[in-house]
């Protein structure tokens, strides 16, 4: 892979941002035990990892969603959820609540074209979710990334490279456009 460092940015934190979610599952006690980070795209929708909500006991082949999943607000309202669908060669997974939720959904970056590949080094780039060891929303900026590759002057992969922990997968991979964050893609561990 062909990995260039990354423009430095002096890194500011983020406020907290509403759309970003800690996901659960609840255990036949009652307790919560963290699984990862989702992000928040339609008025009842979560986005995240597959990985992250897949039963440990089912297969890639035929994949099934753990039982009794919550998804915890910045507010600490904890909300429950259930699996909608799966995409395991792409490692996502969309979750619905059980009633609408309150959050503003992640705005999108649209312009993902060959002029956002020319300016990505020069770009406010941000990852964020919450880490296993805090379960505290964070925030990581990249420190290197690989070449993205383009389709028809559509961005079609990107692969950012720095140092994110544990928990994060299912955040935001987040770029700043006119005081906005905006979303153009998913983290993932590994």
């Amino acid at each position: 892979a062909n990995r260039i460092p990354m423009t430095p940015q002096v890194p500011s934190e983020l406020q907290p941002l509403p759309f970003v979610v800690a996901i659960f599952a609840r255990l036949e006690s009652g307790a919560l035990q963290f699984l990862g980070t989702g992000t928040v795209i339609g008025q009842s929708l979560v986005l995240t990892c597959r990985h992250v909500v897949q039963h440990p006991d089912s297969t890639d082949d035929d994949p099934e969603f753990q039982s009794s999943l919550v998804i915890r607000a910045g507010d600490g309202t904890a909300i429950e959820v259930v699996g909608e669908a799966f995409d395991p060669p792409l490692d996502l997974a969309v979750l619905r609540s059980t009633s609408p939720l309150a959050i503003e959904p992640v705005p999108f970056a649209t312009k993902l074209n060959q002029s956002f590949v020319d300016h990505f080094d020069r770009l406010d780039l941000r990852v964020v979710g919450f880490p296993a060891s805090s379960q505290k929303q964070s925030t990581f900026s990249p420190l290197q990334y690989t070449l993205p590759k383009t389709a028809g002057g559509r961005l079609e992969t990107l692969q950012l490279d720095g140092g994110i922990d544990e928990g994060c997968s299912g955040g935001p991979a987040l770029v700043q456009n006119c005081e906005t964050w905006q979303c153009f893609g998913i983290a993932v561990l590994g």
